[in-house]
């Protein structure tokens, strides 16, 4: 089969949603990314993708018009192609700039012109492979691991937790549960300190 044909095949099967997502996609999305069709195609302005993810988020009817999350959770019965879409997620600072360095490096800014972006696992892998934290972001292409989980082992994320505010009482079981009353007891008094 042709690129440009399968590529419009997996544009219908998205765009036509239900059962076939499941039963279809998996399929078709294996098809192209073990051949990397995906490489041939161009942007509107005749531009290559510089990578899956681009092609993937890019408008119809150059680009599929969706999201890695969702291609993996449509996949998410054919652990094969998921590890295929894992694998071709290229990680932050591949292109263009191999080290990922620059005037920021060492100051750790974030960009948050695109926050979405920060809550993507193609953006955590590769972030985890630019700060060397290879063996996780390992864990995650493979499935293993949440992207959320390993960001906060590594440090990128802090760890949170929800909290009802309704009550004080709702607003502090888990915080108790996470720290224990002793620990709380001492931040309340440091804090009232302040």
């Amino acid at each position: 089969m042709q690129q440009s044909q399968l590529v419009h095949k997996i544009q219908q099967t998205l765009n036509q949603g239900g059962a076939r997502l499941f039963e279809i996609l998996p399929a078709q999305l294996r098809n192209m990314l073990k051949q990397k069709l995906w490489l041939d195609c161009t942007d509107k302005n005749g531009k290559s993708f510089t990578s899956f993810e681009a092609f993937v988020v890019h408008r119809l009817p150059q680009g599929l018009e969706s999201r890695i999350d969702d291609l993996l959770n449509f996949c998410r019965k054919a652990e094969d192609v998921q590890a295929l879409i894992r694998a071709a997620i290229q990680p932050v600072g591949d292109v263009g700039n191999p080290t990922g360095t620059n005037q920021y490096s060492e100051r750790k800014v974030r960009n948050t012109n695109n926050p979405k972006r920060h809550d993507d696992a193609a953006y955590i892998i590769g972030k985890l492979k630019k700060e060397g934290e290879t063996k996780l972001a390992e864990k995650v292409i493979a499935g293993k691991m949440s992207a959320h989980a390993a960001a906060v082992q590594s440090g990128i994320r802090y760890e949170r937790i929800a909290v009802r505010v309704d009550t004080p009482e709702n607003a502090l079981r888990p915080l108790v549960k996470k720290f224990g009353i002793p620990k709380l007891e001492k931040a309340l008094h440091s804090l009232a300190k302040e």
